[in-house]
């Protein structure tokens, strides 16, 4: 009941905020659907509350301007399950060194973004809970553009299985955070960020993270490397580095590809460091209609054979340019390590969802 009271006034002071202040929008993104996933064994079938191409969320957002070339903003953000219409933003945790004092984020109010910000000749200067910078330049050439539903976040981010929750993702939103965004400088941009941490005097939980992107013409490329603290000592929790990039071969067909190398460590020592690579393009088959591929491939280097390939094949129809269709199928082969939906070691694994795609 409690819970629920915090969410309507929330909600009330949102909509208030909407109706009486310059300035102040209001977006979304519903993604409903069907999916069907095989774990090397057997078939379940589910409704795709929680989004199957990306997640469902809304937001408001406003900026007042300061004058002298200055502005603020604010942004708070929320995630939703459309199946039932809980609080749901994905099972994320912010920077969390042990997942499983992450997951509380996942029924947040606004645990996609709650902060505000100044902007200026300068750059700009994000507080609060944002979107991790060095997550923000990976999606950029990411062939799937960080699909929701397909794996890919697993495959390619934040890796923290398998065992316990492996399925919580670190480094993708950093809270009691703040965060520098340099101007765009002939295409040239570059974000940082610190993560003061979950508990006084630690760093527990805490995060630094740069990423930098880059984009002229038909070409884009990307850098970033982030890292998760698990104490007041500075003792390493997970480290994400890589680069990647895109290439707009024409009007209609587009490719990008990249490497990335995660490392987590067990008592301040590296106890796995699994390597990916992805790349996939995208190809306008009508104005409409697109179609992309991707592959992703990840290795443990410090277990044997441990190597998970993954073949996602999407087919998206614009029917409005804010309603879109889809169609989505999964591959997933595993082998010492367990998959994203193979239940168990050397099994394949696959996923088939078709659904809407609304924005607003």
């Amino acid at each position: 009941m409690k819970k629920t009271q915090v969410a309507l006034a929330a909600m009330a002071l949102v909509a208030s905020t909407a109706a009486l202040a310059d300035g102040v929008t209001v977006y979304g993104v519903l993604d409903v659907g069907l999916q069907s996933v095989n774990n090397g064994t057997n078939t379940t079938r589910t409704f795709g509350g929680g989004g199957t191409e990306s997640p469902s969320l809304f937001g408001v957002k406003g900026s007042e301007d300061l004058g002298n070339g200055m502005k603020a903003s604010f942004n708070l953000e929320a995630g939703f399950n459309t199946g039932n219409g809980a609080f749901d933003n994905g099972s994320y945790s912010h920077n969390s060194a042990t997942p499983a004092s992450g997951s509380a984020v996942a029924t947040s109010i606004f645990g996609r973004a709650a902060n505000v910000a100044i902007a200026g000749d300068f750059g700009t200067v994000t507080a609060g809970v944002h979107m991790d910078p060095a997550f923000l330049a990976a999606l950029a050439v990411d062939p799937r553009g960080m699909g929701n539903g397909s794996g890919t976040l697993l495959n390619f981010w934040g890796y923290t299985g398998p065992g316990t929750n492996p399925n919580l993702l670190q480094g993708i939103f950093n809270g009691n955070s703040v965060m520098y965004t340099s101007p765009n400088v002939n295409g040239l941009q570059g974000s940082a960020s610190y993560g003061m941490g979950t508990a006084s005097g630690s760093r527990q939980d805490g995060s630094q993270s740069i990423g930098l992107t880059y984009g002229s013409g038909s070409i884009s490329a990307s850098a970033w490397r982030n890292t998760i603290y698990s104490d007041a000592a500075n003792t390493k929790a997970v480290t994400n580095q890589g680069i990647g990039f895109g290439l707009a071969i024409s009007e209609t067909l587009s490719i990008k590809a990249h490497i990335n190398k995660v490392e987590t460590y067990t008592s301040g020592a590296v106890s796995a460091e699994r390597n990916s690579v992805g790349f996939g393009g995208t190809y306008a088959l009508q104005d409409n209609l697109k179609l992309t591929m991707a592959y992703y491939t990840r290795d443990n280097n410090m277990v044997a054979a441990s190597d998970n390939n993954m073949w996602v094949t999407n087919l998206s129809y614009g029917i409005t340019p804010r309603t879109s269709a889809y169609i989505t199928y999964v591959n997933e082969n595993t082998k010492a390590e367990t998959g994203t939906f193979a239940s168990s070691t050397y099994k394949n694994g696959s996923k088939a969802a078709v659904g809407i795609l609304h924005s607003f």
